[in-house]
């Protein structure tokens, strides 16, 4: 019986080493010792190491702009760069997170404050002034439990200390100015799933400390966020956008400080939900037309009763401060790479039929009042660029565009000329989708 346990345990111990699991401590001894940096950060890493011995692991930020575990930045204005390092140690079986700042002290690098928290990484840093002492603050994104659970953390370093200004969980956040005081304040986004419900929380820092400016409730039937977005909501006034997903769809928040209050006026607090962003398909909001302003995608099935599969117009609208305007009406072909520009006129006379086989879209004229489908306008197909360049689209097609492997052609009908498109112009409403 001992010799048959041995082997059940055996095995096991197989199993976790091969998934790259393991029952025993996350952080083994024999994984500790960190990678030696050069240059101007070795003495830094060695004034860390003289504090804190040799066993720890160096953490750098998953996601944000700044990327290093250690970083030289001058927190206090005193024209010196300070090393600020992101590091974990483990005691038996708990991990512990680390903040701690090296400064010049009396010509040598010293730890000169440290800060730990009970997290497993560290997700996003920032470093700016947030109270407007001139000095910057260090804004840390903790995951505490995987990157379902997360903290953020704002210190301040004065006097050779470390001070915690605030500790907030969040689930998505940004730094921005949304009541024009032109300083940094912080969006705070948090989901509990548990109970759908969502809110957004607005700080704001001072020499005083820190103040909660307003708070709005969100959509609570969303399952993540995209990161924040910042967009102009008029001359003088910023706005925050943010992409959820919602089901197999997705939804967008707007979210700005008005009078006083953060508000989010797209949510519907009767319904408890924002129904008046949501497209069927994971399509993000973007700069449609680079402005500087923020275009929402809202997506309505087009109608068809030949049997094909579902297309949709996306419609492409501006907020205003309380509602959504459309501004641009699209076929938008994402598994083809291609967009088409409509006008309104022609958005609202159409349908699109697609022929997934032969890699076509074709728009036919369409009456919305008898539900019928009328005559062709036009198609655009995709082919490869080795069957355009055999030849074998020579006749009848009109080159769109190409890349290195694919060619865009199309066919215009006669009928269409009532919109104003032929063979010559229909390049000027096609466009290909460029990734971001």
């Amino acid at each position: 019986m001992k010799r048959i346990m041995s082997v059940i345990l055996a095995v096991l111990l197989s199993v976790f080493m091969l998934c790259g699991c393991t029952p025993f401590d996350s952080e083994p001894d024999s994984l500790l010792a960190a990678p030696k940096l050069t240059g101007a950060m070795q003495p830094v890493q060695e004034a860390l190491e003289a504090k804190i011995g040799s066993k720890y692991h160096l953490k750098f930020p998953s996601s944000g702009e700044t990327k290093s575990a250690i970083t030289l930045v001058d927190l206090n204005g005193d024209s010196r760069d300070e090393g600020v390092a992101f590091f974990s140690t483990s005691d038996e079986n708990t991990v512990t997170m680390n903040i701690a700042v090296i400064d010049m002290i009396d010509g040598v690098w010293q730890v000169a404050s440290q800060e730990s928290i009970i997290a497993v990484g560290v997700e996003r840093v920032y470093f700016t002034d947030m109270d407007g002492d001139s000095n910057k603050e260090i804004i840390v994104g903790w995951n505490i439990y995987g990157t379902a659970s997360k903290t953020v953390s704002v210190y301040d370093y004065t006097g050779n200390t470390l001070i915690t200004l605030m500790e907030e969980s969040y689930t998505a956040l940004t730094l921005c100015d949304l009541d024009g005081n032109l300083s940094q304040d912080l969006l705070v986004l948090q989901l509990d799933n548990t109970i759908s419900r969502a809110f957004a929380r607005y700080f704001s820092f001072n020499s005083q400390g820190v103040a909660e400016l307003g708070s709005c409730e969100l959509d609570g039937n969303v399952s993540s966020y995209n990161e924040p977005v910042i967009s102009t909501l008029s001359a003088d006034r910023f706005c925050v956008f943010v992409d959820c997903i919602k089901g197999a769809g997705m939804i967008t928040e707007v979210i700005y400080f008005n009078d006083g209050r953060l508000l989010n006026p797209l949510y519907d607090a009767i319904l408890m939900e924002n129904t008046a962003t949501y497209r069927p398909a994971i399509v993000p909001c973007r700069d449609y037309d680079g402005d500087s302003v923020m275009e929402i995608p809202v997506m309505h099935q087009l109608p068809t009763n030949t049997g094909g599969s579902a297309a949709y117009l996306t419609v492409w609208n501006m907020f205003d401060g309380n509602s959504v305007i459309p501004r641009f009406y699209t076929l938008m072909n994402y598994s083809d790479g291609y967009s088409v520009k409509l006008t309104e006129e022609l958005a609202f006379s159409t349908t699109t039929l697609r022929n997934l086989e032969n890699r076509e879209r074709i728009i036919h004229e369409y009456d919305y009042e008898t539900r019928k489908l009328k005559g062709e306008l036009f198609r655009i197909r995709v082919v490869s660029k080795t069957a355009y360049d055999s030849g074998m689209y020579a006749e009848g097609y009109t080159h769109l565009s190409e890349s290195d492997s694919l060619v865009w052609l199309c066919v215009v009908n006669e009928s269409a000329q009532k919109y104003g498109i032929n063979k010559d112009n229909i390049g000027e409403i096609f466009e290909l989708i460029v990734e971001e």
